[in-house]
């Protein structure tokens, strides 16, 4: 009885050989965890994207978070994006709370958020939370969940209202 214990503990042994084979890093991506004492922001991060150039954007609750793999920079203070997408030219539009627009970059090589919501004709409008955008051919789309729709086209915004 002692040695058919034996021998199946060598035939437990050898059928685990093959599982410390696949104990490897290689073709495991790294993965970096970043808590927002790192970032310096609250953390409710809500979309993200990269750009043309290899920045990451980040529509956090406390802004829009650009991280170039070190450094963490808020380039739109209080502007808190819940969607982000890409057109064909590699403008990033975005979409959030009250607010949507673009990401520009300065001739310096630094970006800010460009909002294309007309606060001085529309002080009054309450957009609610815009939560898709849709890009057709040069025209862009913000759709709220009140039942604005914002069109972009040739730097001109269009307002449409769906009531419910």
């Amino acid at each position: 009885m002692c040695i058919s214990r034996f021998n199946l503990l060598i035939v437990i042994q050898l059928l685990a050989l093959p599982l410390l084979a696949q104990i490897s890093s290689k073709g495991i991506p790294f993965v970096k965890n970043y808590p927002p004492s790192d970032y310096n922001a609250k953390n409710d991060n809500w979309a993200a994207i990269q750009d043309s150039r290899g920045l990451m954007y980040f529509g956090n609750k406390s802004g829009i978070l650009e991280f170039d793999g070190h450094n963490w920079r808020n380039i739109a203070p209080g502007v808190a994006l819940l969607t982000m997408v890409q057109d064909k030219n590699g403008v990033i539009f975005g979409g959030g709370m009250d607010d949507a627009g673009y990401i520009d970059y300065q001739p310096d090589g630094s970006t800010k958020f460009i909002s294309i919501i007309d606060r001085k004709n529309n002080k009054d409008t309450f957009y609610g939370s815009f939560h898709y955008i849709v890009i057709k051919n040069d025209t862009v789309f913000f759709f709220s969940h009140r039942g604005y729709i914002l069109k972009w086209h040739n730097n001109k915004i269009q307002q449409l209202y769906l009531p419910n």
